[in-house]
């Protein structure tokens, strides 16, 4: 595949590691998230609004990171980039949290769910970008 004899998996999971030290600044102890337009104060141990990024020993910590809470094979006409390549499939995913309170959003369950379910996911044993590759091409 395209993606793994780029290396541009391995470039984009660097690229989340560095993004996701630039986005927490300290501040009294705690850090200010960057993440999305709340901009969380987040003191040492709690959570932002999306529950799944918290303050670590004066770090944010992407408590979701490489845990996907969904992962399916779609056909590529249901994405926004379904004139890419017609008739193929694509490897969506997603994870827990969400910073928006949608009462009709189809994703409720996963994107604002209780403190048990995050904690469940966040148990989980992470997959890597690579990972993720070769489940989508054990599939194709």
């Amino acid at each position: 595949m395209y993606f793994r004899q780029s290396g541009l998996v391995g470039a984009l999971s660097r690229l989340y590691t560095v993004y996701m030290k630039v986005l927490a600044s300290g501040y009294d102890g705690g850090v200010q998230c960057a993440a999305c337009s709340r901009r969380c104060r987040i003191g040492e141990g709690k959570t932002g609004v999306c529950r799944v990024r918290r303050c670590h020993n004066g770090a944010l910590e992407p408590r979701m990171y490489g845990r996907p809470a969904a992962v399916h094979m779609d056909p590529i006409e249901k994405k926004p980039l379904y004139h890419v390549q017609p008739g193929a499939f694509v490897l969506s995913l997603g994870t827990v949290g969400c910073t928006m309170r949608c009462r009709w959003c189809q994703n409720c369950e996963i994107a604002a769910p209780s403190t048990g379910i995050i904690d469940r996911v966040a148990a989980q044993t992470p997959i890597s970008p690579e990972g993720l590759v070769s489940q989508a091409e054990a599939v194709l």
